[in-house]
């Protein structure tokens, strides 16, 4: 005959077995920490088109051999998959190839606003193009904003300074185009060397918070060019 404290003892030695085995079930269930702790078996590049990347790198680093170039974009993609994707937005990791092309759209995006500089310098030479110019200062903000949108969808940045604008209602319309003009090759000269920061990184360190403090963002420039362009058509139409 079992005795109440056998009994109990069976009792919690069951409860313990129910335990460990939803334990063991959650664990193996396609949950979002499960999906985390196995990230790096899942990481593949072997059925990722890299070709556009490598173009990319080739003509950020021209003294670099090619192999020597495709190692550092993998070895940089590797890096962003595991400690800059903005995991808040996702219920799961997200799929290497998703990631590069992600990366591939913010390039070709900021490569986009330098064509629209180089058309915007061309129009500030010809005072009867305003039209064009209030067509190409939408465009310019437009594809900035693009690019902010993007990278807060899969990446993060802790950085948290903030960039200053200058507005000038006053003046004719040729001075605020040549002023926005001006700020936006700034803008965007600050936002290449973030995006070769972020994505083509030659030397790569842990991630660290403070390395952040002192630096224009990704999402800060191209959200600071958006409203730069939304304030010189706000000007213009006054």
């Amino acid at each position: 005959m079992r005795t109440p404290f056998a009994t109990g003892c069976i009792a919690l030695l069951a409860m313990a077995c129910c335990i460990l085995s939803a334990s063991a079930q959650r664990s193996l269930s396609p949950s979002a920490n499960s999906y985390y702790a196995s990230r790096e078996s899942a990481f593949d590049f072997d059925k990722v088109d890299l070709t556009a990347l490598y173009e990319e790198g080739r003509k950020r680093n021209p003294g670099l051999a090619p192999n020597a170039v495709e190692r550092m974009i993998r070895r940089n993609l590797h890096f962003v998959f595991f400690n800059k994707i903005n995991l808040g937005h996702f219920l799961v990791q997200p799929a290497p190839s998703q990631v590069v092309r992600k990366v591939e759209k913010i390039v070709s995006l900021h490569s986009r606003l330098d064509s629209m500089l180089q058309q915007g310098r061309q129009l500030a030479a010809d005072p009867s193009k305003k039209k064009a110019r209030r067509k190409l200062v939408r465009k310019i903000g437009d594809c900035a904003r693009s690019i902010q949108k993007t990278f807060n969808e899969y990446f993060a940045d802790y950085s948290n300074a903030s960039f200053l604008l200058k507005c000038c209602p006053s003046g004719s319309v040729d001075s605020r185009f040549a002023d926005f003009l001006q700020q936006s090759e700034q803008i965007h000269r600050l936002l290449d060397r973030e995006v070769d920061r972020y994505f083509f990184e030659s030397a790569l360190s842990v991630v660290d918070a403070s390395d952040y403090v002192a630096r224009h963002s990704v999402a800060t420039l191209s959200g600071s060019l958006h409203r730069l362009s939304r304030l010189t058509l706000k000007e213009g139409s006054e």
